[in-house]
């Protein structure tokens, strides 16, 4: 199967979130619905997109991803606890043990056509040890203006006290950032009250 004039992703994608508007949205289907080449690449992008939220779901993997995602994984019955933070924005966190899912939603103004990447600073509250953790090419959703990252609840729930200096930062030679945000992590069992 081939296509002369092939749908390319981000369109495909962004018609499976249903981020088009009708008019088109209208332009895709009427490509896809007559086009085996793309319809083919629709159901990749579907088949890919439910095996990444199935590894999210059962702690395998973190992800940057769509807010529509994880509405999704809501409406599914999976427990989500969700924290928004504007740049600079400071939140206590943790995750109780019948959190599926821990969704952070950082608010961003990522400029068209820009990478974005986002770079954590951790430290142990007890030890005081330091470590980094990198994540390339983060998901932006521009329209919404945040990134979205998703973590399994089993995963939050292992880190022991810990607070989490994150950035957002443009992609390239010269990076600048676009924000930062922190997370002061309390594990459940600690929280007055929990135990």
């Amino acid at each position: 199967m081939s296509c002369g004039a092939p749908l390319s992703l981000e369109a495909l994608l962004a018609y499976r979130q249903g981020e088009l508007d009708d008019a088109a949205a209208g332009e895709v289907e009427e490509h896809y619905f007559a086009c085996a080449a793309c319809a083919a690449a629709l159901a990749w992008l579907e088949g890919l997109g439910a095996a990444v939220a199935g590894l999210v779901g059962v702690g395998a993997v973190s992800a940057a991803v769509t807010g529509a995602l994880v509405e999704r994984a809501a409406a599914q019955g999976l427990r989500v606890r969700t924290y928004r933070l504007a740049p600079g924005g400071r939140v206590a966190c943790t995750a109780a043990p019948e959190d599926d899912l821990v969704a952070l939603r950082l608010a961003v103004d990522a400029p068209e056509g820009e990478g974005v990447d986002l770079v954590a600073e951790v430290v142990d509250a007890a030890s005081g040890a330091r470590f980094t953790r990198r994540t390339d090419d983060v998901v932006v959703d521009r329209v919404a203006g945040e990134a979205v990252l998703v973590h399994a609840g089993a995963q939050i729930r292992a880190f022991p006290r810990t607070r989490w200096e994150l950035e957002l930062r443009t992609r390239g030679p010269a990076p600048r950032a676009l924000g930062a945000y922190t997370l002061e992590h309390t594990p459940w069992e600690e929280l007055p009250g929990t135990a």
